[in-house]
Parts: structure tokens; C-alpha cells; sequence
């Protein structure tokens, strides 16, 4: 069942969710701190999240459970409590994913962070949120020695227990390989953050690692299988990196709130900006330099939402790596291989198909768009070596940008 621990009054939510035989102890440090609580001391996190948790039956062995239900079954009178077993992984999805719908309807974004088996279950929540509407509130998961790819002593415990859940966490088992084929297939998954502990001989890094096509980020910290999900103190590496990704994606969700594709109020709207006299020149066809004024007038936008400076480096190198596409294309129109006219249409086309390659960044919502847009900025100053032509001078134009 999801309960809400700390009930802020913010739209967005912080699900944490324990692993086998595990409770809300399994955030607790040796000091009695809650991983939540170092969390919280983060102004934005504070002012942006509330926090849940999610709790499931989980007992390693299901004899005295069997017995309880047998006699509850023969005396039902004698008990006021539901009957307790260990459901499948799937089984406890389901309810996770039925919980979710009704206790957590008010809130935008949910951010799981999950331990062990419990990052098993989320994957199968989320897939199951996908299959029911295409889409899922979660926007980032923290999984934390998750055995993606089941965990070896699974096969150890199914000698003691007859557990369903330890079934299912065997390597190669029919649960384990039917939910990696589906993630693997599965589109619109959140982002993913792999926390691996150097000391964990629970669940190897090869295990704690999700099969995917997208780029995988693992954070490898000096824990074992227990302490990964108990931090000591708010200095811990855990926690230091939960606050930065959580700020991460919930910033670029807001920010994309406010990226919308931005169009011109006027036509004449930077006729007389260095960038739009260069494509004039170059004797550029004018609906491209429309195109160009809309592109530029997006990557501003863009440029004074990443105004901090840890923004404004990552904005700079990705600058020079536009800069540099540019000069590969340029020497080609140098070598009389393209026109003024190809040459920017070639360096566009360029720009869109490294968008996902040596133009990814980290920061989020930087598309295509702005990307090109970007190169327009680049252009957009006298001494910036990005024409369009090979008279590299505005000539008369320049006269006409000095006047009133």
C-alpha cells in the first residue's frame, strides 16, 4: 500500500519502494535517519516534492503465513486483519499500479526510488502504466542494486523457501526474461539512473544494470547490498547524486513547460542583427532567413532559461561543437563542391542528425531547434568567423544596419 509520509502540498511525488522481506526500515540508517529526510533538506526538492512510500507483504518463508490463512479460513471470526502471503512480482505491480492511480491522482511527476527487488516491481509498474494509457507519471527511477538480470542467490534461497518472489528473481527465470524483453521493447520509460554497490555480492554490476538501447548512467558507490539504501549522512554519494538528478529532470520538465516554439511577432523582427545580414548577402532565398530569425529567436529563449553557470559551460562546449560542424561544411562550399544556398541547408541537415550523437547534451530540452538556432547565435557577431559566403564583408549592408 502507497502511504503518504511527508504531505508538503507540492504536485510532484517521491515513491520510495523497498525490496525482498524489506519495510520502510530499509530507508532507515543505524542513526534512525530516513533517506527521505536528507532529501528534504534540499531547498528545491523541499518546495517541489512530497513523499510516499510504497509496503508489501514479503517474508522469506511462507509456512506460518500458510497456516495463518488456513486457520482464518476455518475461524474467520477470530481475525479483523486481510490474509498475508507473498504475492508475485507481477501481482505486486498490480497493486502498486492500482495504488498509483487513486493515492497519487493529484500529483504530476513521481520520482521511485527503488532497492533491490523493489526496482523489479517499478519496472513492471511502469510498463503496466504504459500499457494502460502510453504514457507514465514516473519521470526519473533511482534503482539501486536492482537485479535486472536476477540475482544468483535467488537460486541459494529457493533451496529454503518455496517463495514466489525468490522464483522470480532466479537468473534466466520466465518472469525475469518475459520483463527484460518487454522494457527492452517499451518506449516513453523515464529516465534511468544504475546505482551499483562495489561491495554488493548480492547483485553484481552486471546484474544492477537494465538491458537498453539508451545510454545507460551507473553510479558505482562504495556500499554493499543493505547500506546502499541507508545512508549516513547527507555527504553520502547516494544522496549527493539522488538530489542532482532529481533537480535535473524536474527543472527540465519546468523548463519545457516554457520552451515552446517561439514565432516571429514581425517579420522585420532582427533585420538589422548581424546574423540575418550575413544570409542577405550570401544572397539566402528569404523564407530561410525567416526559418533562421524563428530558430535564432528560440535558442535566446532557450540561453536565458540556462543562465546559471554550470548551465552556461555545458551551453559553451555545445556552441563549439556546432562551430565545428560548421567549418567541415564550409571547407566543402570553399572547395566549390556546394552553394551559399546548400551550404546552410547542408549544415541544418547536419545539426538535426548529430542532435542525438556528438550534439547530445545533458541539458534536458535542447532539441533540434535550438541547436540550430545556436549556430544563428554563433553567426550573429561581426568577428564570429560563421558566413555564408566567401566575402567574408557586409559591405554596403553595414551602412544600412548603422542607420536609424
Amino acid at each position: 500500500m502507497i502511504t503518504i509520509a511527508e504531505e508538503l502540498g507540492n504536485t510532484n511525488v517521491i515513491l520510495f519502494v523497498h525490496g525482498l522481506t524489506g519495510s520502510i526500515d530499509t530507508w532507515k540508517s543505524p542513526e534512525d535517519d530516513l533517506f527521505h529526510q536528507f532529501l528534504l533538506e534540499d531547498d528545491f526538492i523541499r518546495s517541489n516534492f512530497d513523499v510516499a512510500f510504497f509496503t508489501y507483504h514479503s517474508k522469506i518463508i511462507n509456512l506460518i503465513d500458510n497456516a495463518k490463512n488456513t486457520v482464518r479460513s476455518i475461524f474467520p471470526s477470530l481475525f479483523r486483519s486481510k490474509k498475508s502471503k507473498n504475492l508475485s512480482i507481477v501481482d505486486i505491480a498490480k497493486e502498486l499500479t492500482t495504488d498509483a492511480r487513486f493515492r497519487l491522482a493529484n500529483y504530476q511527476n513521481v520520482v521511485v526510488i527503488a532497492h533491490s527487488m523493489g526496482g523489479i516491481i517499478t519496472k513492471k509498474f511502469i510498463l503496466n502504466e504504459l500499457a494502460n494509457t502510453g504514457g507514465t507519471k514516473v519521470k526519473l527511477f533511482l534503482s539501486l542494486a536492482v537485479p535486472h538480470n536476477g540475482s544468483n542467490v535467488a537460486n541459494f534461497g529457493g533451496l529454503l523457501s518455496n517463495n514466489i518472489q525468490i522464483t522470480d528473481l532466479k537468473p534466466l527465470s520466465n518472469e525475469t526474461s518475459k520483463l527484460n524483453d518487454e522494457w527492452l521493447k517499451a518506449s516513453n520509460k523515464p529516465v534511468m539512473k544504475y546505482y551499483h554497490g562495489l561491495y554488493d555480492s548480492i547483485v553484481p554490476e552486471n546484474s544492477a544494470i537494465a538491458i537498453d538501447y539508451e545510454k545507460q548512467d551507473v553510479i558505482s558507490c562504495s556500499h554493499d547490498h543493505t547500506s546502499i539504501s541507508k545512508p549516513l549522512d547527507n555527504t553520502d554519494t547516494v544522496i549527493i547524486s539522488s538530489k542532482q538528478f532529481i533537480n535535473e529532470v524536474i527543472s527540465g520538465i519546468q523548463t519545457k513547460e516554457n520552451i515552446r516554439y517561439h514565432r516571429l511577432k514581425d517579420e522585420l523582427d532582427f533585420d538589422d542583427q548581424y546574423f540575418v545580414l550575413k544570409l542577405i548577402v550570401a544572397d539566402i532565398h528569404s523564407s530561410t532567413v525567416k526559418h533562421a530569425k524563428e530558430l535564432f529567436l528560440n535558442a535566446d529563449y532557450a540561453q536565458k532559461l540556462y543562465s546559471s553557470d554550470a548551465n552556461l559551460k555545458k551551453l559553451i562546449a555545445l556552441y563549439d561543437k556546432i562551430r565545428f560542424l560548421y567549418k567541415n561544411e564550409y571547407d566543402n562550399y570553399l572547395a566549390g563542391e556546394l552553394t551559399s544556398m546548400e551550404l546552410i541547408a547542408n549544415i541544418h541537415k547536419e545539426i538535426i542528425a548529430q542532435d542525438k550523437g556528438y550534439l547530445d547534451s545533458t541539458l534536458p530540452n535542447i532539441d533540434q531547434v535550438i541547436k540550430i538556432g545556436m549556430l544563428h547565435q554563433l553567426a550573429n557577431k561581426n568577428d564570429e568567423d560563421i558566413w555564408w559566403s566567401k566575402d567574408k564583408s557586409l559591405g554596403d549592408v553595414e551602412e544600412l544596419k548603422s542607420k536609424p
